[in-house]
């Protein structure tokens, strides 16, 4: 189920005690929840997705989402839900209808689009256009507008990582313009880098270090840690001895 290794916290008014050390996941299946049909959950920077995966057959009239709680259901002009509540509203996109390759996982967007249908504490999906093969329903949070204006301040930016979780936490610059990043990483591919490693790398997450120089080329890199997983937090450096 993808858990990711940081958790959450929630600290909430209304809360008889502290709610702590929630784990968090990138996606979730629950496949044959109702007659051919699949959900899956997932989560990302953005905020919270769920499709529903109706395959031939699937009863897609009975599909609806049922809420507790909430001080009121209503849709805005855009056709998007709001699940208004006592310590804030919480915003589902109006519905998206896709068909789905099974081959190649790839989604198409289908030329008729559903709308939430609200009553009293149920909320079903309306306005259904004709379909084949596997549809998909995706709703969940509204995704974060991408800035496209252009930053004049930026001479270099580079991407830097493998294929698993890598992240850096804190950097430092010397007087002769080397920077060193600090962070952790799973990824294997980052040891195709030029640098010397400590030790063989597991798939749990160890620190790593990185070195660029003033020419934004990398120098230098390695993981650091044992056989537990291992995190970079913060990087200093004496601008006496130039030691980190």
């Amino acid at each position: 189920m993808n858990e990711r290794l940081e958790h959450y916290n929630f600290h909430l008014a209304h809360s008889p005690q502290t709610t702590a050390k929630i784990p968090s996941y990138n996606q979730i299946i629950k496949p044959n929840v109702y007659t051919n049909t699949d959900i899956i959950y997932s989560m990302s920077a953005s905020g919270f997705r769920q499709w529903i995966v109706a395959r031939s057959g699937a009863p897609t009239n009975d599909f609806e989402l049922s809420f507790s709680g909430q001080s009121s259901l209503s849709l805005d002009g855009n056709g998007n839900l709001n699940v208004n509540t006592g310590i804030g509203s919480i915003v589902f996109t109006r519905p998206k209808a896709y068909t789905l390759n099974t081959t190649t996982g790839a989604l198409t967007l289908l030329g008729w689009q559903p709308n939430y249908s609200i009553s009293s504490n149920t909320v079903s999906f309306v306005n259904y256009g004709s379909w084949s093969g596997t549809l998909v329903l995706e709703y969940g949070h509204p995704s974060a507008a991408a800035s496209r204006t252009s930053i004049t301040n930026v001479d270099w930016t580079t991407f830097y990582g493998g294929s698993q979780n890598d992240q850096f936490k804190d950097v430092v610059c010397n007087e002769s313009n080397d920077v060193f990043a600090i962070g952790d990483s799973e990824s294997q591919s980052i040891l195709e880098e030029s640098g010397q490693v400590i030790h063989s790398h597991s798939n749990l997450k160890d620190m790593l270090i990185v070195k660029f120089n003033a020419l934004c080329q990398n120098e230098f890199v390695t993981y650091y840690g044992g056989n537990n997983e291992d995190f970079g937090q913060g990087i200093d450096i004496d601008l006496t001895t130039g030691n980190l």
